[in-house]
C-alpha cells in the first residue's frame, strides 16, 4: 500500500510539472520576438491592357500593408509578378499597378489572422489618350474673316486652365487634354466676348468655331475704318500685282495680304497708328505710316522702285523651334513659344510633339522665348540672314524661379545593430545638404524619413549612446525616394552589454556587413548604401526587457530566422491559446494517473 502511494505521488508531480512547463513556455514565447511565424502568404499579380487584353511588361507594382510593409517591383514579359515573402501580418493590403501611358489602378485585399494562402489578382490598366485636343477658330461675325491675336482661355476638369493667342488664321490648339467638359472663352479689344462648351468625352480631336461681334469695351466699334493700299511702279506708274503688303498696328495687330491689280485692303480696324510695309521681288521695299484716328476709310499710295534691294523676299525662310526636357530629353508639348523680330514682328505658338514653326519670315534677328508651367523659361537668338530654314533646340529645366517641383524626393534612413541585426530606436540622425539644409530626427522602429528635399548632395550622420557613430553620403540627383541602411556597432564596456545588444564581433567598425553573413532587418540581401530602396522596411522592435521566468534557451550556431515583417504579439504560435492546450493536456495526463492509482488499489 505504501509503495502504491509513493508511485501515485511521483506520477502526479511529474504530470503537474509538465503542465507548468507548457504554461511557462507559452508565456515566454509570447514575449519573445524570435519565435518563428507559422507561415507567410504569397501574392501574384497580372497586369493587362484594358483595350487589347495583352500583358503589360515593365508595369510598376507596389504593395503596401500593415506594419509599414512596402514592396515595389516590375512585371516581366508575361505581365506578371510574384511576391512570396513578408505577407504575414493580418490586415488590409493595397496593390497599385502603374505604367507610363496608362491610368494607375489600385486594389486591396485582407489577410485574416492565421491565414496562409496564395492571392492572385488581375489588374487591367486603361491607356491614356494623347489624341484629345481642342482647336478654337475665331472669326469676325460681320466679315467672316479670321481674327488673329484674340485671347482664348480654356477651363476644364481638375482645375485645368490655359490661355493662348490665335494665330494669323484665327486658330489656336490646346493639346494633351483629359476627358471631361471644357469651357472656351474668347475676347479681343473692339469685340464682344464669347464663350462655348465642349464635352471632350472621346479620345479624338475637337474643333469649335466662335464668332466675335464688333463692339464691347471702351472703344466703340467702327465698321467703316479701313486702310486701302495702292502699290505702283515708280518708273512706269503701273500697278504692281502680287506685292506683299503687311499692316502692323495697335494691340499687336498684324496682317499680310498680296495686291490684286495693285490694291490691298485691311478692314474692321481699331483706332490707332498703323505701319504699312510693301515688298516684291525685283523692287526695293518701302513703308509708310497711317494714323487711323477717325471712323472712315483711309487710302495710301506707295511706289516701289525697281531694283533688288537689301530685303529680297524669301518664302523659304522659317524658324523651327524644338523644345525638350533637359532631364529626360523628351519633347515638351504645350510649351508657349514666342518669336519676336524685325518690323515689330511677334507671334506665339504652342508646341505639338515638342515643335513650333514660324514661316514666311523676313530677314533679320529674332528672339525665341519658351515657357511652360513647371519649367524654367529660356530664350535664344536666331540670325535669319539667309534665305533658308533655321532650326533651334531649346531645353527647359524642370523647376521655375529656382523652386524644385519635385515632391517625391526624400531620404529614408534605416538604422540597425550590426551585432543583432535589430533596428536601433532613438538613434540621432542628422541630414546636411545643399542650400545649407540641416535637419535632425530620432529613429522610431529604426527608421527616420526626410522628405520634400531639393536636388543635391547630402550627408547622413547617425549616432547613439553605446554605439559607434557612422555617416554616409547620398547623391539625390533624381526625383525619387532614396533609402539607405546604416549599421551601428555596439561598444563593449566592462564585458557587459550596451544598448541591449550583445556584440560578438571583435571589429567594432565592421558596419558594412552584418555578423555571420546575416542580412539586415527587412531585407533579403546584404545591406547596400547605394541609394536603392530596400525590398521592405525593418521589423518593429520592442526594446522593453522581458523577465526570464525559465531557463535560458540553448545557444545555437545558426542565426535566428529573419522576416521582412515579424508577427505582432498574440499572433505567435506559442501564445495564450496554445498555453491553454498544454495545460489541458497536463490535466488529462493527471487524470490518467488517478485511474492508474485506482487500478493499483484493486
Amino acid at each position: 500500500m505504501k509503495k502504491v502511494s509513493i508511485r501515485f505521488i511521483v506520477t502526479f508531480l511529474l504530470l503537474f510539472s509538465i503542465c507548468l512547463i507548457g504554461v511557462a513556455w507559452g508565456e515566454v514565447c509570447n514575449e519573445n520576438e524570435n519565435c518563428p511565424c507559422p507561415c507567410s502568404s504569397s501574392l501574384k499579380v497580372y497586369v493587362y491592357d484594358m483595350n487589347t487584353n495583352t500583358p503589360i511588361k515593365g508595369a510598376a507594382v507596389e504593395v503596401s500593408g500593415p506594419g509599414q510593409y512596402y514592396v515595389k517591383d516590375y512585371t516581366g514579359s508575361k505581365g506578371s509578378i510574384s511576391i512570396s515573402d513578408g505577407i504575414s501580418l493580418s490586415g488590409e493590403y493595397f496593390v497599385k499597378a502603374s505604367k507610363e501611358g496608362y491610368r494607375s489602378e489600385t486594389i486591396s485585399f485582407t489577410l485574416e489572422p492565421d491565414e496562409c494562402k496564395e492571392f492572385e489578382f488581375k489588374i487591367k490598366l486603361i491607356p491614356e489618350c494623347t489624341e484629345r485636343n481642342i482647336t478654337a477658330s475665331v472669326y469676325d461675325t460681320n466679315s467672316n474673316n479670321p481674327i488673329n491675336n484674340a485671347e482664348v482661355t480654356l477651363n476644364g476638369p481638375n482645375g485645368y486652365s490655359s490661355t493662348q493667342i490665335t494665330d494669323n488664321n484665327g486658330q489656336t490648339t490646346f493639346d494633351s487634354l483629359a476627358e471631361g467638359s471644357y469651357t472656351v472663352s474668347v475676347s479681343k479689344t473692339g469685340y464682344e466676348s464669347e464663350s462655348a462648351t465642349v464635352n471632350a468625352d472621346e479620345c479624338r480631336p475637337y474643333e469649335i468655331e466662335i464668332g466675335l461681334t464688333p463692339g464691347g469695351g471702351d472703344d466703340e466699334p467702327c465698321i467703316e475704318r479701313e486702310i486701302k493700299v495702292s502699290v505702283y511702279d515708280t518708273d512706269s506708274n503701273n500697278p504692281i500685282e502680287g506685292a506683299e503688303v503687311t499692316l502692323n498696328g495697335p494691340d499687336n495687330y498684324s496682317s499680310t495680304k498680296s495686291t490684286i491689280e495693285g490694291l490691298a485692303a485691311f478692314d474692321n480696324l481699331t483706332e490707332g497708328s498703323y505701319t504699312v510695309s510693301v515688298s516684291k521681288t525685283g523692287y526695293e521695299s518701302e513703308s509708310a505710316t497711317v494714323n487711323a484716328d477717325e471712323c472712315r476709310p483711309f487710302e495710301i499710295e506707295i511706289g516701289l522702285t525697281p531694283g533688288d534691294g537689301d530685303d529680297e523676299p524669301c518664302i523659304e525662310r522659317e524658324i523651327e523651334v524644338s523644345v525638350y526636357d533637359t532631364r529626360s530629353n523628351n519633347p515638351i508639348d504645350g510649351a508657349d513659344v514666342t518669336l519676336n523680330g524685325p518690323d515689330n514682328y511677334s507671334s506665339t505658338k504652342s508646341t505639338s510633339e515638342g515643335l513650333a514653326t514660324f514661316d514666311n519670315l523676313s530677314e533679320g534677328s529674332y528672339t525665341v522665348s519658351v515657357s511652360k508651367t513647371g519649367y524654367e523659361s529660356k530664350s535664344a537668338t536666331v540670325e535669319a540672314t539667309e534665305c533658308m530654314p533655321y532650326e533651334i533646340e531649346i531645353g527647359l529645366t524642370p523647376g521655375g524661379g529656382g523652386d524644385d517641383t519635385c515632391t517625391e524626393r526624400s531620404v529614408t534612413v534605416a538604422v540597425y545593430s550590426t551585432s543583432s541585426n535589430n533596428p536601433v530606436n532613438g538613434a540621432e540622425v542628422t541630414l546636411n545638404g545643399s542650400g545649407n539644409y540641416s535637419s535632425t530626427m530620432n529613429t522610431t522602429e529604426g527608421l527616420v524619413t526626410f522628405d520634400n528635399l531639393s536636388e543635391g548632395s547630402y550627408t547622413v550622420s547617425v549616432s547613439k549612446s553605446g554605439y559607434t557613430s557612422e555617416s554616409i553620403s547620398v547623391e539625390a540627383t533624381e526625383c525619387k525616394p532614396y533609402n539607405i541602411q546604416i549599421g551601428l556597432a555596439p561598444r563593449n564596456s566592462g564585458g557587459g552589454n550596451n544598448g541591449g545588444d550583445s556584440d560578438n564581433n571583435d571589429n567594432p567598425h565592421n558596419n558594412d556587413n552584418p555578423p555571420n553573413n546575416q542580412t539586415p532587418p527587412g531585407t533579403s540581401e546584404p545591406p547596400s548604401n547605394n541609394g536603392n530602396p530596400p525590398s521592405s522596411t525593418p521589423p518593429e522592435i520592442d526594446e522593453t526587457p522581458t523577465p526570464n521566468t525559465s531557463a535560458p534557451p540553448p545557444v545555437t550556431t545558426e542565426p535566428p530566422p529573419v522576416y521582412n515583417e515579424p508577427p505582432e504579439k498574440g499572433d505567435l504560435p506559442f501564445t495564450g491559446a496554445n498555453s491553454l492546450s498544454y495545460l489541458l493536456a497536463g490535466f488529462v495526463l493527471c487524470s490518467i494517473g488517478v485511474i492508474i492509482k485506482r487500478f493499483d488499489k484493486r
